[in-house]
């Protein structure tokens, strides 16, 4: 995302868009606000509410904590809608840098305005199952760079198992086109590309649940923490409050 300042009449339809949506909290300082994710993640409820659960996002000041929930946006609901963001757009947010959140907005609404054309033109269920490759061509070079990676790594892992498995030839780009021409003799029939993505699911969802966990450990230890802190400064007022009424015996 670039960091050119961006049109007074632009941003001003960007916040009205924004304005449509009830969130959970008020807005002061949009690059503040929104740096956390959740936010995002409320936006992004609110147009197309199948693919977010908010329960997965909470609200957060230490940049790690922001950072887990971006890396949960990025899989579980920004890919849904044909895109992911970069770690380092994600880290110039989180740190609250100047435009980065407006130009991630101005990106995030143009994904789910897509989104919402496509489902009205198909007449399909609200989450978008079209591959990363659909949208490339419209996304800043930076993010562009990072989904046709990760498409390219799910394609070079296919082959290898193709090759070694005689399932596939060898070489034969993975898209659901080339995996509905596989003769319905062969032995998969399309089944190893849909087990590759479930497991690749399943161990992102469980890294998802494995960081939420830590987080909330976390939490709880500086709960404990302070806690420890509160009953030692009592404990130390009821002793001082003792030792004076004491005091105040002998002197009488």
């Amino acid at each position: 995302m670039a960091d050119h300042e961006m049109e007074a009449n632009i941003l001003e339809d960007l916040y009205s868009w924004i304005d449509q949506v009830p969130l959970s909290r008020p807005k002061r300082d949009l690059k503040r606000d929104f740096s956390d994710g959740v936010l995002v993640a409320e936006v992004v409820k609110h147009f197309v509410p199948s693919i977010v659960e908010m329960h997965n996002y909470s609200s957060a000041l230490a940049v790690n904590k922001k950072l887990v929930n971006w890396q949960i946006l990025n899989r579980k609901v920004f890919r849904k809608l044909g895109f992911e963001v970069n770690d380092d757009v994600v880290k110039n947010i989180v740190n609250c840098q100047p435009s980065a959140i407006d130009q991630f907005l101005l990106l995030l609404r143009k994904k789910i305005e897509q989104s919402s054309m496509q489902r009205a033109k198909s007449n399909q269920p609200e989450v978008g199952q079209a591959e990363d490759r659909v949208l490339l061509h419209d996304l800043p070079v930076h993010i562009r760079k990072t989904s046709s990676n990760h498409s390219q790594q799910m394609k070079t892992t296919v082959a290898k198992i193709s090759e070694s498995e005689n399932i596939f030839p060898v070489g034969t780009m993975m898209s659901h086109k080339s995996v509905d021409s596989v003769p319905k003799s062969f032995p998969g029939d399309g089944q190893l590309v849909k087990i590759l993505q479930e497991k690749d699911e399943q161990l992102k969802a469980k890294d998802e649940t494995i960081e939420i966990l830590k987080a909330k450990i976390h939490r709880l230890e500086q709960l404990l923490q302070l806690k420890d802190i509160r009953i030692e400064d009592l404990q130390t007022r009821l002793n001082n409050s003792i030792t004076a009424k004491a005091i105040s015996k002998k002197k009488s």
